[in-house]
């Protein structure tokens, strides 16, 4: 009978006890409770990113399908979760916008953190096995720092991003970065008002979180995820943008450098002609402005202003003949205001520019190059020496699921300094020495989980180096930075050179026997 007792209370406690423990802020821990959790009520599709503050601020983004709690646990490196000094902070749940089965959209914004800390962090999501993710923040000062950059891993199949998550394992297990600033189409197949891709998102995010989980995202909205609030559902970023249904637009400071994210998809029209909107215009010059005496300034877009690419050129026919009007309104803005560095997307190409001076006199704007500037240091790397005018870099796809070739126009062609398509991952490590004041930025290819080096070149508003040859003067005007052999034609003349060779020897005998005959 007292067996029958207690069998009975078990089964009305228990499923009480459970009720509570899902009403109550964690009172209990539930890493030992012994509760078989379904996939679609855990967290997925994570990421975190800086506040506009990266000294104080981080934010958290992710999905659920049915728990709706939303706490994230943070403790200074060394400090344990079971301690005292476990910072918890609770966001905001809403029902995502996007079509499709998005379910929850769970946001939260850790704020009063340490400037020039190292924090670990978990999403608690009532798994057993939380995923434990560390960032550190910003000084307050200008400290030496990296990050990296990549762009359009765009991938349709899962292998595709199985070819991503090589990319980002390679290059974050040979180099230390702070962050990582990925210029727009993650995904394929979030076009316009199509649904969301939420496989091709769960292959980019969710299944890259054990790499990502360490790494601030400083992301853009690519033309692939222009579906109604898809971008906005997966990145918490600080702006001023409330509208959000394309994308957003944002600006973070990191070490004392100025960060300026941009949404390339508003100029999606029907007709040719449309830029971006008059708020973020706005918001452009007006943010610019607010941070025109940071020393160094970074500009993140999909849509590149100058590549080599068939977009950038408006070569490619009946698309993408809004990046002529971000052309006229952006770049004599970027050159005002002293932009040093656009980092682009979208053509799936290597391509650097010259140092590209922009002018708007009265309604007609103006681009020149300043080839002149450019200088090698002794360690065979080039640098534009003080350019005062900003360099705009592509550097190519993260996953390799497309490639395209190097297709400008005359005009173009001007502009850029460098340009090929390897035809394989690249991602690009750009170091900011303070210290030196220069910026230094290294392509890299990756191949079969190696890497090795493609491409080297750097901003410099230091002190002129020496270049080992005992002058340090920038190199000619109008000289190219990097010179690209083509194989083909060096193919072509050794065999010609053979042909004549062979045929003066058997010219030379000839005329030795008709000699000696003689």
């Amino acid at each position: 009978m007292k067996t029958k007792l207690i069998k009975s209370l078990a089964v009305l406690i228990v499923p009480t006890f459970l009720v509570l423990s899902l009403n109550t802020q964690h009172e209990v821990d539930y890493s030992k409770a012994e509760v078989v959790i379904e996939k679609a009520d855990l967290a997925r599709l994570q990421t975190m990113a800086f506040g506009k503050d990266a000294s104080t601020t981080m934010t958290f983004t992710w999905n659920t399908t049915n728990y709706t709690n939303t706490v994230v646990k943070v403790v200074e490196e060394g400090e344990s979760f079971d301690g005292e000094n476990v910072l918890t902070f609770t966001g905001n749940i809403e029902l995502s916008k996007a079509s499709g089965e998005d379910g929850y959209i769970h946001r939260v914004i850790a704020t009063g953190l340490t400037p020039d800390t190292k924090y670990n962090y978990y999403i608690d999501d009532l798994s057993t096995n939380e995923q434990i993710g560390s960032f550190k923040t910003s000084s307050t000062g200008n400290k030496n720092f990296s990050f990296m950059h990549i762009s359009d891993p765009q991938g349709t199949t899962e292998a595709d991003y199985l070819s991503y998550n090589r990319l980002l394992e390679t290059s974050t297990s040979n180099f230390s970065f702070d962050f990582i600033a990925l210029t727009g189409d993650i995904v394929n197949n979030s076009w316009k008002d199509h649904s969301p891709a939420l496989d091709q998102w769960e292959w980019a995010l969710t299944d890259q979180y054990s790499i990502l989980k360490d790494y601030p995202l400083m992301t853009v909205s690519g033309n692939h995820e222009a579906a109604s609030y898809d971008f906005s559902s997966r990145f918490t970023y600080e702006t001023s943008d409330e509208v959000r249904q394309s994308g957003v637009y944002y600006s973070f400071v990191y070490e004392g450098v100025y960060f300026l994210a941009l949404n390339t998809n508003e100029g999606l029209a029907e007709e040719p002609g449309s830029s971006l909107s008059e708020a973020q215009l706005n918001f452009v010059r007006q943010d610019l402005e607010a941070h025109k005496s940071m020393k160094w300034k970074v500009v993140l877009m999909h849509k590149g202003l100058f590549d080599a690419g068939s977009h950038s050129s408006n070569i490619a026919e009946g698309e993408d003949y809004d990046i002529e009007y971000y052309r006229h309104d952006l770049a004599p803005l970027f050159t005002e205001y002293g932009v040093d560095l656009v980092l682009q997307g979208h053509d799936h190409l290597y391509s650097k520019s010259y140092p590209i001076e922009s002018k708007d006199i009265d309604g007609v704007v103006t681009h020149s190059v300043k080839a002149d500037v450019i200088v090698e240091n002794s360690d065979g790397v080039k640098y534009a020496y003080k350019p005062n005018a900003p360099i705009y870099l592509n550097t190519g796809s993260a996953s390799g699921s497309k490639y395209y070739g190097v297709n400008q126009s005359e005009e173009m062609s001007r502009l850029i300094d460098f340009a090929f398509n390897p035809m394989c991952k690249l991602f690009t490590n750009i170091e900011v020495d303070q210290e030196n004041n220069r910026l230094t930025f290294k392509t890299y290819k990756q191949e079969n989980d190696t890497y090795e080096l493609y491409q080297a070149y750097g901003i410099n508003k230091g002190e002129m180096f020496d270049n080992g040859s005992g002058s340090s003067d920038p190199t000619t005007p109008g000289a190219p930075s990097d010179t690209q052999i083509d194989l083909p034609l060096i193919i072509t003349l050794s065999v010609v050179g053979g042909v004549v060779l062979v045929a003066g020897i058997i010219a030379s005998i000839v005329i030795i026997r008709k000699r000696r005959n003689k």
